[in-house]
């Protein structure tokens, strides 16, 4: 099988879980599964900047390279309480049914969400595992939930209710930002 880069990961069905443990054992691999993704994104690349002097006639002297950057997009099919939890900074379990609540309240902003403690933004791994096992996985090491990102993901109003969800890797304690690749080859920690 041919991948010429982790995007052909975006085209295949699978499941985002939150805080995988361990590749060697069955789905979901230690973590918590968050839900289906029926479509996504996963954004990626090194930028570079060109640095011009006037002493060559305003030419290109050198570029700057910045470091990489990642983030990974996605509508998941159906209501998950976990990811609700994860993505909006502001979540209860409770009311009549007993089900997870997003409550719209502005206590506690702004924040730092890398400093977060809780389930409710705070840093965490993010593996999105293919349905198939034969295509790559995708792990972030270190993803930030991002609320805005995730409200202005282009929903249709003629299908079902889904929930858009958006993670930023951000460089772990080892630098690292994501791995691609098949199971065997992804390492956790």
């Amino acid at each position: 099988m041919v991948l010429s880069s982790p995007e052909n990961v975006l085209r295949l069905a699978g499941t985002l879980i939150s805080g995988p443990t361990n590749m060697a054992i069955d789905f979901p691999y230690g973590g918590t599964p968050l839900g289906v993704v029926s479509s996504g994104r996963f954004v990626f690349g090194v930028t570079s900047t060109e640095i011009k002097v006037e002493e060559y006639n305003s030419s290109v002297f050198d570029i700057l390279q910045s470091p990489e950057t990642a983030a990974l997009v996605a509508v998941l099919r159906s209501f998950d309480p976990d990811a609700l939890g994860l993505v909006f900074p502001v979540t209860e379990t409770g009311g009549v049914t007993g089900e997870t609540v997003v409550d719209a309240k502005n206590e506690g902003f702004p924040y730092r969400p890398t400093t977060k403690e809780t389930d409710a933004g705070g840093p965490i791994v993010l593996l999105f595992a293919p349905k198939e096992p034969s295509h790559p996985f995708i792990v972030l090491y270190n993803a930030i939930p991002m609320v805005k990102a995730a409200s202005e993901i282009a929903l249709n109003a003629g299908t079902d209710m889904q929930v858009g969800v958006a993670f930023r890797a951000l460089p772990d304690s080892d630098s690292r930002l994501y791995q691609w690749g098949m199971k065997e080859d992804i390492t956790i920690t």
